[in-house]
């Protein structure tokens, strides 16, 4: 995952993707954890913006927020601007166990946030999606681990 993230027409590719499946909620920001979650959160926020500036209709620019593993600096995990109450999708690059990303989801509403979807990349399928759903969190990704490997 991390050859396609770090290659622009990769990223660029990944980016696109997410966007239109983002569409189908309404949030005002994108989380990225760290590390994986990271350019994707940046990159979907400069697609949106980019989109927005040429677009002839209104479309959402969505702003971004990082998800530390461990506080830094003030002492915060949830990097950005925000308030109490507004809304947020988390993006991944891989999920497993969905252990990484529920970590991320208490950060997130632990500082008021609502994490209202989580979107990964990629699926390994095991146990993330049911352990995300078991938290309250809708989950989808873009591709799944049997897909790829029959």
């Amino acid at each position: 995952m991390k050859r396609v993230l770090l290659n622009g027409g990769g990223l660029y590719t990944v980016v696109q993707r997410l966007h239109h499946h983002l569409r189908s909620v309404e949030t005002k920001f994108v989380a990225g954890v760290a590390l994986g979650g990271y350019p994707l959160a940046t990159g979907v926020s400069l697609f949106s913006y980019a989109l927005a500036k040429e677009a002839h209709r209104q479309v959402p620019v969505y702003d971004v927020l990082y998800v530390r593993k461990e506080a830094h600096g003030m002492g915060q995990l949830v990097e950005g601007t925000f308030e109490p109450g507004d809304t947020v999708a988390l993006l991944e690059d891989v999920v497993t166990t969905g252990a990484s990303s529920l970590r991320a989801i208490d950060a997130l509403r632990a500082a008021g946030l609502v994490v209202v979807h989580v979107f990964a990349v990629l699926d390994r399928e095991d146990g993330g999606a049911e352990a995300l759903e078991a938290a309250g969190v809708p989950f989808e990704a873009l591709a799944y681990i049997s897909d790829l490997h029959p």
